[in-house]
């Protein structure tokens, strides 16, 4: 049997993907973050072994978003409230965009 080659889409490409996914599969922190953004419904399965430690970004995102995160475990494949998730994040954006501009007028 003949090996295959791993082929990596470029960042653009990346992003298109993810922008016009119906939903997206991941373990990835980039990718949890533009769905958030793009308002995709995702899953996470979390890292194992020596890279689990990168875990707790992902556990923050969520914190912060108020997200709360769908992992995927055992073959449960439920969906994010991506609507909910999204108001947070904007909500929190917001109130740190007018932290930054109060600020800056002191």
């Amino acid at each position: 049997m003949e090996a295959c080659e791993k082929t990596y889409a470029s960042i653009p490409k990346w992003l298109c993907f993810v922008d016009n996914a119906q939903y997206v599969i991941t373990n990835s922190f980039h990718c949890c973050v533009f769905c958030i953004l793009f308002r995709k419904q995702f899953g996470v399965i979390e890292l194992t072994g020596i890279s689990s430690r990168m875990n707790c970004r992902l556990h923050s995102l969520f914190e912060m978003t108020g997200c709360g995160a769908q992992y995927i475990k055992d073959g449960d494949f439920s969906v994010l409230d991506e609507g909910r998730c999204s108001k947070d994040l904007l909500r929190t954006m917001c109130n740190v965009l007018h932290t930054i501009l109060e600020d800056k007028n002191e």
